[in-house]
């Protein structure tokens, strides 16, 4: 998905909007299953995208609240956005909830 959207971004940032509007409609598929967006590129046309969910679902049923306990949404949001730029990222507490 991040592959196609900076695919777009490139095109045009305008692109990048009804791209990811077209995703948020479509349904979340189930693991190992394939949902088709339907999109336009300048260039390209019409096209449908096929995007897979990957099998792996280690996360599926992990219950997130002690992370959301102990850290506020900025901080999470912080976490996130380290570790899509590949940071390291280390926790360090006093003890475990």
């Amino acid at each position: 998905i991040l592959d196609e959207v900076e695919r777009r971004r490139g095109v045009s940032a305008a692109l990048v909007y009804p791209f990811m509007r077209s995703l948020m409609e479509s349904p979340f598929p189930a693991p190992g299953k394939i949902i088709k967006v339907k999109t336009f590129l300048p260039g390209a046309g019409n096209e449908v995208i096929e995007l897979r969910r990957p099998n792996d679902s280690r996360l599926e049923h992990v219950d997130f609240d002690s992370l959301f306990r102990c850290l506020s949404v900025r901080q999470v949001l912080r976490v996130f956005a380290s570790l899509l730029l590949e940071r390291r990222v280390i926790f360090v507490a006093d003890k475990l909830r």
